[in-house]
């Protein structure tokens, strides 16, 4: 059922970059305005992407692993066209989930009951949380590495973050990236 779900939701998450292109830090104060994408990244989101791309291998967890645990990745999800679209982390009850690395807030969308999914822009990199109770941030909106933006929900007695990678491509083809190869405490 997990794993059903689990593909569902990446097919949503994979519409939901067709739709993004590259955007720029809005203006203080105007987050929610209604502005024109540019047709080309800015100097900040190259610089941003950069900066991103630095960081592999040394990204935090964007939740605490839950005690007694060894490894804070429980399993990679298995899809028909990839084995690792994604990595689950167990954590505790009502953990805080954290942006990984300065970026944008892209979308937040429904991800199915009453979880919430949340996509994060960081240049031409996305890093993409799903399985939140809630959030506490608004898309367009400016967010600094291990800025809290959500609490965790707890499906089955077991609090878990989906927690995936992505790469955009100038002419809209996306990538997959393993997100196990960018954390530091897996």
């Amino acid at each position: 059922m997990r794993i059903i779900f689990t593909i569902a939701l990446l097919s949503l998450s994979i519409s939901s970059f067709a739709q993004l292109r590259p955007i720029s830090r809005p203006a203080p104060g105007q987050e929610n305005m209604n502005v024109p994408l540019p047709p080309r990244p800015s100097a900040a989101d190259e610089a941003m992407a950069q900066k991103f791309q630095s960081q592999k291998g040394k990204l935090p967890l964007p939740v605490v692993k839950a005690p007694k645990t060894k490894k804070a990745v429980v399993k990679a999800i298995p899809t028909a066209e990839d084995t690792n679209p994604g990595i689950d982390i167990l954590t505790i009850e009502k953990a805080p989930v954290r942006v990984v690395s300065e970026g944008l807030v892209a979308r937040i969308f429904s991800s199915g009951g009453s979880d919430l999914s949340m996509i994060v822009q960081h240049g031409n990199i996305f890093s993409v949380y799903s399985g939140l109770a809630s959030v506490n941030v608004k898309e367009g909106q400016h967010l600094m590495a291990n800025d809290q933006i959500g609490v965790v929900s707890t499906k089955n007695g077991k609090p878990t973050l989906n927690f995936q990678i992505w790469k955009a491509g100038m002419k809209g083809q996306k990538e997959k990236l393993n997100p196990e190869e960018w954390l530091k405490n897996k």
